[in-house]
């Protein structure tokens, strides 16, 4: 089965200093036909005025990644006090314990922050919170970086306790690339930033597209303008 949701479809919340878009029910947005993708719980766009901030949250067991499209990120968690800020470009994966509890603040006191959070269920509790961060680069031999990939492999930045890949890609316009799926697994593909054209599908930045128990086919992917498309590939 395959859907696209639009940006336009997506809750809202609002604080007198935030705006926040969610593709699955998160906070006081409840969609009982969005609560996720198989184990990826949360997907949410954030935009916060300077310094301004975010309610407290509690993803308990949870793997999260944060993506900063624009600005400086802040944040605190009740087992880390002192993070790096994040700066655009920046990805921060945090793995959570039982009753965490993080605040995402926007460190700067004259830009606005713009930035992705992203929640997958962790597939075991034995565990202490954890922390990675990087820069995004580009890959010479694929559009698409993966940036985190479970049960024991190697071959990515973050080892997330999860059976689920996920990739990076930015694009060029009329860049072309293909995204490998995999058999009997289901997929989440968001547009970060820009507009794609997937599968014959113009996705807009916002829009999300999910397929579940595919048959493995690449999804072919073409740019029309500077994009940031993640996706992820879900047992």
């Amino acid at each position: 089965m395959r859907s696209i949701r639009r940006a336009a479809q997506r809750g809202q919340t609002q604080t007198d200093t935030s705006e926040s878009f969610h593709s699955f029910s998160f906070a006081d947005f409840y969609d009982p036909n969005g609560m996720g993708v198989r184990s990826l719980r949360v997907a949410n766009e954030h935009r916060v005025a300077s310094n301004g901030a975010l309610k407290e949250q509690k993803p308990s067991h949870m793997e999260l990644f944060l993506i900063v499209v624009n600005g400086e990120l802040s944040l605190k968690s009740s087992y880390q006090k002192d993070f790096p800020t994040l700066q655009s470009g920046e990805v921060l994966w945090l793995s959570t314990g039982a009753e965490t509890t993080i605040q995402f603040s926007n460190a700067s006191e004259v830009e606005s922050l713009h930035f992705f959070e992203f929640w997958v269920f962790s597939d075991r509790q034995d565990y202490r919170p954890s922390s990675l961060n990087t820069k995004l680069s580009s890959n010479p031999s694929s559009l698409f970086n993966t940036i985190a990939r479970g049960r024991g492999e190697r071959d990515s930045e973050f080892p997330i306790r999860q059976d689920v890949r996920i990739d990076l890609a930015q694009l060029s316009p009329a860049q072309e690339s293909t995204w490998a799926t995999s058999p009997s697994r289901s997929s989440f593909v968001h547009v970060l930033s820009g507009e794609v054209v997937l599968d014959g599908d113009i996705l807009n930045a916002g829009d999300a597209f999910t397929s579940i128990g595919g048959k493995g086919e690449p999804l072919k992917i073409v740019s029309l303008a500077n994009s940031q498309v993640i996706a992820f590939d879900l047992a």
